[in-house]
């Protein structure tokens, strides 16, 4: 376990500055976005008219989807190319 967590402290040292703050930027939004999606899941269950909280929830859902794609997985691309192009 020990040996993981330096590892993973290691690779956070070599990461691109710009990648760091994507994750850490985007981080937050992904999280704002859940705490909507939340809050718009339990209107839709107590409200009289739900259709429209569950819309504005179904597109949220969606959002966040699309979101990790582009906080996580591209920023990872690029470190995971930078690092093969260096050996």
């Amino acid at each position: 376990m020990k040996n993981t967590i330096n590892t993973i402290k290691e690779i956070h040292k070599g990461m691109h500055p710009v990648t760091k703050y994507t994750f850490r930027y985007g981080s937050i939004l992904i999280l704002t976005l859940i705490f909507c999606a939340v809050y718009f899941y339990i209107q839709s269950q107590t409200s009289d008219f739900p259709y429209y909280y569950n819309i504005i929830y179904a597109d949220i859902l969606y959002s966040i989807k699309e979101c990790m794609g582009s906080i996580f997985v591209l920023p990872m691309l690029y470190e995971t190319i930078s690092m093969s192009v260096k050996l």
